[in-house]
């Protein structure tokens, strides 16, 4: 997360009739003989402005529980359920098959996949659930507050939780049954890379653990703090870090803040007539800083290549307990001759 965000090499995608001329000049640039000449920027007006409202437009609010479910996957208004006809449908107003029937689901998942949909396993609800006390540090805390807006620190139960896990089997086994012996005991969202900076001193200072947060679709046990940590945990969401700082059309890159969240990103840059060409399943709640902390992968790889392919030739900028540093500098490999 950083000042100057993460640069990401982008694809002319979106070829509507009122902008084909200029998609067709962008790609013209990039299949010319070379002349010699370095290629030269030249920015389009998608750059953010500072003032942006982080929550303005965005995938989920910061309260993302509003919206997600708080013991499974994906939004609250979308899941399978068999109607009063006997019939699955999809509800919701969200996707294609959003609020339609599927007739022949029932008979195939009863036949074909052996399950039993009148099966049912409760989950627990939130206030059943046991959750450890937080530990507090009055030091860092009065820190953090220095630095970030007071709506922007939670201690509360349900945004805790929120953040104590990713999306395993076995982490949202614990959400609906079970329990987690550790999870953090502050949330913070900073809204800049400054406050990144300042958070990050003082956790050193304080020796605090933190934890980074993006979307929270992790698998790999990234998000679960250790059952034996005596320490402060914090969790630090960076989804209000999530504004696009500039397009670059020339060079087909553009740099964006760590936070933002794959369906926003994606729909900014469609207003231009760019895609990243980074697809995970994971795109409509999964963030940029999570995608290249977890070299993820999406499923038009074979084209666009894996999220490093599509930053290796630019620059992610990361606050460490010592200094800020960053990864950068080149061309993106598609532009080269």
């Amino acid at each position: 997360a950083g000042k100057n965000g993460v640069l990401i090499s982008i694809a002319a995608c979106n070829f509507m009739s009122g902008k084909a001329e200029r998609r067709l000049e962008v790609l013209s640039g990039h299949v010319r003989p070379s002349t010699g000449q370095a290629l030269k920027p030249k920015f389009c007006a998608a750059r953010g402005s500072p003032r942006e409202d982080a929550t303005a437009r965005r995938a989920f609010p910061r309260k993302r529980q509003e919206v997600l479910k708080w013991n499974g996957w994906g939004f609250k208004d979308s899941e399978f359920l068999v109607n009063d006809k006997g019939v699955i449908e999809f509800t919701g107003g969200r996707y294609k098959l959003s609020g339609h029937d599927l007739p022949g689901l029932r008979d195939f998942a009863e036949k074909e996949m052996g399950m039993d949909v009148n099966y049912r396993t409760p989950s627990q609800t939130l206030s059943d659930m046991p959750v450890p006390e937080a530990v507090k540090h009055e030091g860092f805390l009065h820190a953090v507050q220095k630095v970030a807006r007071r709506e922007c620190i939670s201690d509360l139960v349900d945004d805790r939780l929120q953040h104590a896990h990713g999306h395993t089997c076995h982490e949202v086994y614990a959400l609906r049954h079970g329990q987690f012996q550790r999870i953090p005991d502050l949330v913070v969202w900073p809204e800049n890379h400054d406050q990144v900076v300042k958070i990050v001193e003082a956790a050193c200072f304080y020796n605090i653990c933190l934890i980074p947060f993006g979307g929270g679709t992790s698998v790999s046990g990234a998000l679960e703090c250790p059952k034996d940590e005596k320490r402060m945990i914090v969790s630090i969401d960076m989804t209000d870090m999530n504004k696009i700082l500039w397009v670059d059309e020339e060079n087909l890159t553009m740099c964006a803040e760590a936070g933002i969240i794959g369906e926003d990103l994606e729909r900014k840059l469609a207003a231009k007539g760019y895609c990243t060409g980074h697809d995970p399943d994971s795109r409509e709640v999964s963030s940029l800083g999570g995608w290249i902390a977890t070299r993820a992968s999406g499923m038009k790889k074979n084209v666009y290549g894996n999220i490093e392919d599509l930053v290796g030739g630019g620059e992610v900028r990361v606050v460490s307990r010592s200094q800020t540093f960053g990864r950068g500098g080149g061309e993106r490999l598609a532009t080269r001759d």
